[in-house]
């Protein structure tokens, strides 16, 4: 068990716990479909793929126990709370919660 001074990173995580994760993939697809039929679909992708490897940095630091760098997890944060609003928030919102959780 690591002392208090060693742990770097901790994480609670609730994807599909609280809401179908299938749902809201389905959700941000139906999202994305519509940014691209206004315009957006560039733009919109570049977000998403940003997500993903926001995401993705923490998974990593989950399963080998690492840290992420300081400077750039505060740095990329701000960028990344607007996006995770913009999309997953209305995404999870129209899916709702999972029945009999």
């Amino acid at each position: 068990m690591p002392t208090k001074s060693e742990i770097k990173l901790v994480s609670w995580d609730v994807d599909g716990t609280l809401y179908s994760l299938p749902g809201m993939m389905w959700q941000l697809t139906l999202m994305l479909a519509g940014e691209i039929a206004k315009g957006r679909g560039l733009a919109a992708l570049k977000e998403l793929n940003m997500l993903r490897r926001y995401r993705a940095r923490f998974d990593a630091a989950r399963c080998i126990g690492g840290a992420l760098s300081p400077n750039r997890a505060a740095a990329d944060q701000a960028r990344f709370q607007d996006l995770a609003r913009r999309w997953y928030g209305p995404a999870i919102r129209k899916v709702g919660p999972r029945a009999h959780v």
